[in-house]
């Protein structure tokens, strides 16, 4: 019985795969599946489930840097333009 691939979802420097990049903007996957794992679960894909959840938390880490970020540069620019009601 021969051994099933495993699906990659990080390459060799950790970052995302490019196959997995192809399944993330596909639109028809998308618009059919909440998560990846809802999607490899019913293409019966076999992937590292490990690998998945240090992928999401890279993610979620990387969301949080970017919205803090900005964050920061709304409050700076508010403050330098002492306009505390938004951006009209």
């Amino acid at each position: 019985m021969a051994k099933k691939d495993i699906f990659r979802l990080l390459n060799e420097k950790k970052q995302p795969s490019t196959e997995l990049m192809d399944i993330v903007h596909d639109k028809s996957i998308n618009n059919r599946f909440d998560t990846l794992a809802q999607y490899f679960e019913n293409e019966k894909i076999t992937y590292n489930k490990e690998e998945l959840k240090n992928l999401i938390q890279s993610l979620d880490k990387s969301i949080f840097r970017q919205v803090s970020e900005m964050a920061h540069l709304m409050y700076q620019r508010m403050k330098l333009l002492n306009k505390w009601s938004g951006f009209r």
